[in-house]
């Protein structure tokens, strides 16, 4: 009885302080003025990602720089999108689609920089660190000690001189990227401390493969990328991450609206929805952070703001 009596006159003191340390708890069920809001508007189009095939030196940067648990894997490979156009028309599967239609990363992040609410992006805030910070020490330091120096850049590519310039447009800086799967912090950590990598002259084939049994061994406690040891690894080496991911995830629409997101996350357990355009572009990640009551009431306030 006193419990409930306290609580007419504010939250439960667990639920305070579930609050207080941050923890992103979901509500049983979403309010119906919420469901004004699309996947488009809750998403974050900021993503860290990473290639069917990175170099360790990218894989440990961005393990390094980032607290994630899963990353999309992606490529890029619109050069030959103008085969698939025809007037204002994009064929994808057989299906027309008209091309302002489709929700692209460059588009996103150009309506959220034009609002007054809008924070600056952070892959913005990184492009433009990386033109002000001090030129890259020279070739003959120690590549693992750069490894470690890097600051991450948004396209974790191959080759290290395709890093983005201030002189690039929206649409180069968030290029269109075709989605293929999820993989998850621990398993990148797992290859890296089992050295599971092949070397740029010789194929991917010749990797080592990884028994699930292998993969899962040091559950639930895996490894941290800050215990690995930088000196066992060539930053060179090559790792393919596709035999690992997840390459059939859960992902939405991101003209989806909010309940549905709400109910996959809540019914399917979920801690990452990533969002995937009609052409099978990712365009956002969707984390249970971005479900919580105080980040929707924020969304919303900004959605009445643009309208």
């Amino acid at each position: 009885v006193a419990k409930w009596t306290g609580d007419l006159f504010n939250r439960g003191i667990y639920d305070i302080y579930v609050a207080l340390r941050g923890v992103p708890l979901l509500e049983w069920e979403v309010r119906a003025e919420l469901d004004k809001l699309r996947a488009s508007d809750i998403m974050e189009p900021n993503l860290m990602y990473v290639y069917p095939h990175t170099r360790i030196q990218s894989l440990v940067s961005i393990l390094r720089t980032t607290v994630h648990h899963a990353f999309p894997v992606v490529t890029e490979n619109r050069a030959y999108e103008k085969e698939f156009m025809k007037w204002d028309q994009l064929i994808s599967n057989n299906i027309k689609f008209k091309k302002s239609s489709i929700l692209t990363r460059a588009a996103e992040q150009r309506k959220r920089s034009q609002s007054m609410k809008s924070y600056p992006s952070s892959e913005l805030r990184n492009v433009c660190d990386d033109h002000n910070a001090a030129e890259e020490p020279p070739e003959t330091e120690d590549m693992l000690q750069q490894m470690l120096e890097r600051k991450y850049t948004p396209y974790p590519n191959l080759y290290p001189d395709q890093s983005p310039s201030e002189e690039w447009t929206m649409e180069e800086r968030f290029r269109p990227l075709t989605f293929h799967g999820l993989v998850l912090r621990s398993q990148l950590v797992t290859l890296l401390v089992r050295g599971i990598c092949y070397a740029e002259n010789q194929s991917s084939t010749t990797q080592p493969r990884l028994s699930y049994a292998d993969m899962s061994e040091d559950y639930p406690r895996y490894p941290d990328i800050h215990d690995l040891d930088l000196t066992l690894l060539n930053p060179r080496m090559i790792v393919d991450v596709t035999p690992y991911m997840n390459p059939s995830p859960f992902t939405i629409s991101p003209n989806a609206h909010i309940s549905q997101v709400f109910n996959l996350f809540r019914t399917m357990g979920l801690r990452h929805l990533p969002v995937v355009n009609a052409v099978g572009e990712i365009v956002g990640i969707i984390t249970r952070h971005n479900l919580t009551h105080e980040f929707l009431q924020a969304r919303l306030r900004q959605h009445y703001h643009t309208i």
